[in-house]
């Protein structure tokens, strides 16, 4: 089982994905095993937020 988050937890997006947003939608391409996301409305809003830390 993973560790919960704690309140002083940063996260951040990786640099090892290319990502882009297109209406209310985000698509993340990782580049290391070339697997792609599509993320919806709170998805694509918790993605753009990963952005900046």
């Amino acid at each position: 089982m993973r560790d919960m988050l704690s309140p002083s937890t940063v996260l951040v997006a990786s640099g090892e994905v290319l990502s882009g947003e297109f209406d209310a939608e985000a698509v993340i391409l990782d580049l290391r095993n070339g697997v792609y996301y599509g993320l919806e409305d709170a998805g694509a809003r918790i993605w753009q937020l990963l952005q900046r830390p």
